[in-house]
């Protein structure tokens, strides 16, 4: 097991926290655990797993704040789904200025309220910040991000929409249910 490198453990109606155990997997690279019930707050033992690049936990009951022990090993994700959780708290600023991060899931969290950063991952590729607490503007930088294919904030408090900023966007964007003014 020392040498595991994926763990697929989706959709198995797994109960109760993540075991300690998966903290002894330091090869561990991708590791989805989400459709599940599993609860508590992220366990600080996954900042041992030096090798996690994929972090998919969406669709679970986990709740509280996230330590900064733990999102202190987002800055090297390439994937994180921490979506449809009962996460709360301060949103971690490494998952804004993660510069290998490609795609971040976010959304049906009950993080306190946020604006998006001016300055978010430069390779994000799939931005998903639907049913949150988010508010303010859309800043203009996510229309420049060249990498990135999909923008989700339906159903979110955004009020400002920098006017045509997004008119020439070579992504889909989600913007439904917002309260938009152009600038």
């Amino acid at each position: 097991m020392q040498q595991l490198s994926s763990l697929y453990l989706s959709d198995n109606l797994l109960d109760g926290c993540i075991p300690a155990e998966l903290g002894t997997l330091r090869n561990l690279t991708y590791l989805w655990i989400g459709g599940n019930k599993l609860t508590g707050p992220l366990p600080d033992f996954l900042s041992g797993l030096k090798s996690l690049k994929k972090l998919h936990i969406g669709n679970n009951r986990f709740s509280g704040p996230i330590s900064e022990v733990v999102s202190s090993r987002f800055i090297n994700f390439w994937s994180i789904d921490l979506s449809h959780n009962a996460f709360t708290g301060k949103i971690p600023d490494t998952l804004w200025n993660a510069g290998k991060l490609e795609e971040l899931f976010l959304n049906d969290t009950q993080f306190d309220a946020f604006e998006i950063p001016d300055t978010v991952g430069k390779s994000l590729k799939i931005l998903d910040i639907s049913n949150t607490k988010v508010f303010g503007r859309l800043p203009v930088a996510l229309a420049y991000l060249n990498d990135l294919k999909e923008l989700k904030v339906d159903g979110t408090n955004l009020e400002k929409i920098v006017n045509g900023s997004f008119t020439f966007c070579p992504f889909w964007a989600y913007l439904r249910n917002n309260g938009f003014e152009s600038d």
